[in-house]
């Protein structure tokens, strides 16, 4: 399964540049639609020259961030959009394994939840509402 970057069509201006970047998920395509959405990305890892390991720089444009939703084509390919470069910052150092091992966490917690009829989900690190904290190796935010 390929995921990919995706942002709903209204969120794109007029010259395919992405209106607000906080609201980019990851997706999942099968039979020209959404199969599978997942949580919005973050700034720390996405849009952060200190990290260029998952750097966005174009999304797939799509009907609606919802499952089911059309992904928009142009021509033979998928439609795309660019995230404009003044978006992009110098947010510090990422330590992948600690956010790694903390996601493993939040899953194991989530599963036995799940198992023990509590049944919510615990939310994930791309989970988090824009403006809200992320944890940074050497950042203050």
């Amino acid at each position: 399964m390929s995921v990919h970057h995706v942002v709903a069509s209204s969120n794109v201006g007029a010259d395919g540049v992405i209106i607000d970047p906080s609201l980019i998920c990851h997706g999942s395509f099968q039979a020209g639609r959404i199969a599978a959405l997942g949580g919005r990305v973050e700034a720390a890892t996405h849009r952060n020259l200190d990290f260029a390991d998952h750097r966005i720089d174009v999304c797939v444009v799509v009907e609606a961030l919802s499952r089911g939703a059309v992904v928009i084509r142009d021509g033979d390919a998928y439609q795309v959009a660019r995230v404009a470069p003044e978006c992009f910052g110098h947010f510090g150092r990422v330590n992948v394994g600690a956010r790694r091992d903390a996601w493993l966490r939040a899953i194991s917690e989530s599963r036995r939840a799940r198992q023990s009829g509590q049944g919510k989900v615990a939310p994930g690190p791309h989970d988090a509402t824009p403006g809200s904290p992320v944890t940074m190796e050497g950042s203050a935010q």
